[in-house]
């Protein structure tokens, strides 16, 4: 069913969720976005999200089908539903993902920009986007990591955008794999920056 739902092997394995997990992820996703932007509801300015690992926009759980929207598609559904004008600045460093995420957001090409980048450019990227009347202040940070989260870019980034709301999930089974692997930087690790 999902591989019909997908366009047959068009789109390949990256496509697949292993788990009901991130189901589960994307309605917390859902519940903490509508919470969070309440502030902007009345408001003139643009709520301006940044999703640092945009992925590839839809998922579909490998033995049931049920497909589950990427985080883009959630922030944005999620900011319609609750009338707020936004923007969306998406990274996604793996060419593949980020033209299917593209391809997703078709419709949304005025409110969200996908970048083919790594998410550490993400300063220099929103300075460009910048006009000096007109400074960028992001509402929302969004980093949902696959491995240990890189604390030194977050600190970095908070400094930049004092302002900005910050929401960062990652997996705790991520960094004791990170811990045990044979080409872990240990040193490293314990700083909170693993890197294999």
């Amino acid at each position: 069913r999902s591989r019909r739902i997908f366009g047959g092997l068009k789109f390949g394995d990256h496509r697949w969720s292993e788990s009901q997990y991130s189901i589960h992820k994307q309605s917390f996703l859902r519940d903490f976005i509508s919470q969070q932007c309440q502030p902007w509801k009345d408001s003139p300015e643009t709520y301006t999200f940044v999703d640092m690992f945009g992925g590839l926009g839809m998922w579909a759980d490998k033995f049931t089908g049920e497909v589950c929207a990427g985080s883009p598609l959630c922030i944005y559904n999620t900011l319609e539903e609750e009338n707020i004008n936004y923007r969306g600045i998406v990274f996604e460093k793996d060419s593949n993902r980020a033209q299917d995420l593209t391809d997703i957001l078709y419709n949304k090409r005025d409110n969200i920009t996908v970048y083919n980048r790594d998410n550490i450019e993400c300063l220099p990227t929103i300075r460009e986007m910048e006009d000096e009347s007109n400074p960028i202040q992001p509402s929302l940070l969004y980093f949902d990591y696959t491995r240990q989260a890189d604390s030194d870019h977050i600190k970095s980034l908070c400094r930049q955008f004092t302002q900005s709301d910050v929401l960062i999930h990652y997996s705790s089974t991520a960094f004791k794999r990170a811990i045990n692997c044979g080409k872990c930087d240990k040193a490293k690790a314990h700083k909170g920056n693993a890197q294999y």
